[in-house]
């Protein structure tokens, strides 16, 4: 016999509109296994999620899993979230003094590297993902390797030196 969810909490999110299509995935596949995973059910209008849920945790977790895929992880990245030693983490390039469109492109640069190589260093490093998109960057991946990562980020987002952050990583290494 099916249990029927009885909606307790509920929680918004607005995702990029060019992301909607991956959320829901072919034929609703994406979707319906986010729902599965969370035991939640995901109301989609326009760029609007709807998360709808039993648990106010289920909801937070199901959220997080539809913003990273929003902020442009891939769904299979974005289920990890639903496993207990997986956590995400957004950083807003606003919050850290960079207010202006044309510093927001410039310190998204830095995150990212020449080539990548900045970004890739540090999700090599940490073992976590990273994506750089708008106004944030967004980390997701076990604890340990969302801390390090963001750390790492937040070095590179207050104007430390490439190689000060490669060197923080260096030592910090597992």
């Amino acid at each position: 016999m099916k249990k029927a969810i009885n909606m307790q909490f509920e929680d918004e999110i607005l995702i990029p509109q060019a992301r909607v299509a991956v959320v829901i995935g072919p034929k609703g596949a994406s979707k319906t296994e986010i729902e599965k995973l969370g035991k939640v059910k995901l109301t989609i209008t326009d760029n609007l999620v709807r998360v709808e849920g039993d648990g106010a945790l289920e909801v937070m977790i199901a959220k997080n899993a539809v913003d990273a895929v929003g902020r442009g992880f891939s769904v299979e990245s974005a289920k990890l979230l639903f496993k207990d030693d997986y956590a995400y983490e957004k950083l807003s390039l606003p919050d850290y003094g960079h207010k202006k469109q044309s510093h927001q492109e410039r310190v998204r640069g830095v995150v990212i590297g020449t080539n990548g190589k900045a970004k890739n260093l540090i999700e090599r490093e940490t073992g976590a993902e990273i994506a750089v998109q708008g106004k944030t960057v967004a980390i997701l991946g076990k604890y340990e390797s969302v801390e390090k990562a963001r750390q790492a980020v937040e070095m590179l987002l207050t104007g430390r030196k490439h190689a000060t952050v490669y060197r923080f990583l260096e030592i910090n290494k597992p």
